[in-house]
């Protein structure tokens, strides 16, 4: 089932992945700032962003790795259930030996708050090793790629068909208050992450859907 969309709906939006027992979720948020004639729906955003965003972590990830789906779930004003989609899956496209799992290359989201809540992180899933250079940082290679990501995690979306659309702004979500902050750059960092829910000592998650 799909909901429509309404003007400051803020919608979840979860990237799933996985390699060898282990799950990655990388979570956004994105409050819907216009509505065109019909406007669109949770499933047709969640498509979109599928399609989007898919290749971009793919290409981010080693040969043995999958990204699983995408879902998307309006969780304001009306918290609505869950659409999952799962057209983009597949394996990494990155050839060499796996990184350990908790290892992640960082996107940083900033607002024009300057306070920690006006902040957010992405740690991008499941590098492999000749994405690590010899100082053990990430290659220029990985680089470039991580930037391919990160440029479209600040764009605003906007879905089309026809007279019939809805724009979707990138935010920061507030789980406490429920406010939203624009978000007003992506910005890639030169080193490596550690993300401890992905790591071997702690144990595969659970499959997300």
């Amino acid at each position: 089932m799909s909901f429509d969309v309404s003007v400051n709906d803020v919608l979840e939006l979860k990237f799933y992945s996985h390699q060898q027992g282990q799950y990655a979720i990388n979570t956004r948020h994105y409050r819907v700032t216009a509505i065109g004639g019909a406007g669109r729906t949770d499933a047709n955003f969640c498509v979109a962003m599928d399609t989007l965003f898919a290749p971009l972590f793919k290409a981010l990830m080693c040969t043995n790795a999958q990204y699983v789906g995408t879902s998307a779930q309006i969780i304001r004003n009306i918290r609505r259930p869950k659409t999952v989609v799962t057209g983009g899956s597949g394996s990494g496209t990155l050839d060499t030996d796996a990184l350990p799992r908790q290892t992640a290359g960082l996107i940083q989201l900033k607002t024009d708050e300057a306070s920690r809540h006006g902040r957010g992180r992405m740690y991008v899933p499941f590098p492999d090793e000749g994405s690590n250079s010899p100082l053990g940082i990430p290659t220029m290679d990985y680089i470039t790629l991580l930037d391919n990501l990160a440029v479209k995690l600040d764009d605003v979306q906007t879905i089309t068909v026809g007279a019939d659309s809805a724009t979707f702004q990138p935010v920061i979500y507030n789980r406490v208050t429920h406010s939203v902050i624009p978000v007003t750059s992506a910005n890639t960092l030169n080193l490596w992450a550690t993300c401890r829910r992905r790591s071997d000592v702690r144990g595969g998650d659970r499959p997300p859907f």
